[in-house]
Order: structure tokens, then C-alpha cells, then sequence
């Protein structure tokens, strides 16, 4: 069965560095993630990665542990040959779309040239990039904050398409998925954490609520996860 990621070839905050990464992918064949630190993980379970990535950065806070370890877990385990790749660049531009050719494998010498002995990604996908579609920018916000995560077919055909979704659509779309509670809460909270919960999905609720201070990304995701409640009734 088909799955579908979207992964972040490197830091859109830093755009020379970004296109020097993703022109050397684009040649290459490949796209890589980071946290070298952890060295050959391919082989660990996500208890055991957690416990090694707790030693090697050890002034992480248990979310981040928690989302980086799932996302590298998820790399080396999830994501197989066939399987379809969306590199964006930043949340509102999809770079290109290709076809894993081999699965996730970590080798610190390879592909190490785009980014220096300082900053090298060792874990690397092998893939077979389509020439079309290419650099499509969205007027709006439409890939989440994680490095890799996984989303629906209908969410990449409309993505393929230049399609943009509401916030209202992408969370009732996260609610529907298959997928544990922590997963689901990090999606939701990452969905709804890069700007304003936009008025369609207040109007949805049928409300007008105001957030301030520190309350407001959690106001934003009660309102958020009533919109979900209310989609399935």
C-alpha cells in the first residue's frame, strides 16, 4: 500500500543554505535528515533511540525527545521504496515530489558535501525526483513544522494539484487518520501553531472567542479540537 511524507530537506530560515542542500538533493538523488549525534540508529527501537537521544542531548526538553525520536524512528522504519516524498521548502512552497528508490540509511561520509563537517546529515533516502510538479507556492500556510511526517492520499493529490486546504479541512483530515493519540495531538498542535486560528474555523464553531497571553495557543487548541468533535456528529 502507497504511503506519503512530506520531509524538509534542511532550516528554511536559512535560504543559501537551503538551496545549497536541496540543488545537491535534487542532483543526487537523495534526501537526508540530521541529529548525527545519534549515529547508526537504523536498528533501534523508538524506547532505544529515546534513551540514546536523551544522552547525546541531554539539554532537550521531553517534547522535543519525544518528536525527534518519533520522526527519526519513523524515518528509518516507516518510509520504504515506492513510497512518495513531498520536499517543501518552509510551510508554503512545495519544492518537489519523488519516489523512494531504497530504503533510510545512515552513512556519515555520504552525501556529507553540502553541508560541512560542522553540520553533516548522515541519514539519507535514496529518491527518484519527478520533474514536474516543481516549486509550487501556496498562498497560505500547508506543511506542518516537522522534519518528516506522514499525510493522507487525498491530502497529496491535492498538494500535487496546488490545492489549498482550510485549517478547519487539514484538522477534521488529522482526526479521521489511523494513528495514536500522542501523533494526533503533535499534528493538531503543530497545525495550529504557526499563526492565528483562522476565522473558518471559528465561524465552523460558531462562535467569537478571544485568546491572550500565554492562554492562547491553548485556547486555540480547545476551539481546535471542538472543530474536530463537531465534523464527526
Amino acid at each position: 500500500m502507497g504511503r506519503y511524507w512530506v520531509i524538509a530537506p534542511y532550516d528554511y530560515r536559512y535560504p543559501d543554505e537551503w538551496e545549497r542542500v536541496w540543488n545537491y538533493d535534487l542532483k543526487h538523488g537523495v534526501i537526508s535528515i540530521g541529529w548525527s549525534r545519534l549515529g547508526d540508529v537504523s536498528s533501534h527501537g523508538e524506547d532505544e533511540l529515546r534513551k540514546l537521544y536523551r544522552r547525546k542531548y541531554p539539554k532537550e526538553i521531553s517534547s522535543v525527545v519525544t518528536k525527534a525520536t518519533r520522526m527519526m524512528h519513523r524515518f528509518y522504519h516507516s518510509v520504504k521504496p515506492g513510497h512518495m516524498v513531498i520536499a517543501r521548502r518552509g510551510l508554503k512552497k512545495l519544492a518537489a515530489v519523488g519516489t523512494v528508490k531504497r530504503s533510510a540509511y545512515h552513512d556519515p561520509n555520504s552525501h556529507s558535501e553540502p553541508f560541512g563537517p560542522e553540520d553533516s546529515f548522515a541519514n539519507h533516502l535514496d529518491i527518484k525526483w519527478a520533474k514536474a510538479p516543481r516549486d509550487i507556492a501556496f498562498r497560505t500556510q500547508v506543511f506542518l513544522m516537522p522534519t518528516i511526517y506522514e499525510i493522507t492520499q487525498e491530502k497529496f493529490r491535492s498538494l500535487m494539484n496546488g490545492e489549498e486546504s482550510s485549517l478547519t479541512e487539514d484538522l477534521i483530515s488529522i482526526a479521521k487518520r489511523n494513528i495514536d493519540a500522542t501523533t494526533k495531538e503533535t499534528l493538531v498542535n503543530a497545525r495550529i501553531g504557526q499563526g492565528r486560528f483562522r476565522t473558518s474555523g471559528t465561524r465552523h464553531l460558531g462562535k467569537s472567542v478571544r485568546c491572550h497571553g500565554i492562554a492562547y495557543a491553548r485556547c486555540h487548541q480547545s476551539l481546535a479540537y471542538q472543530t474536530v468533535e463537531r465534523s464527526h456528529r
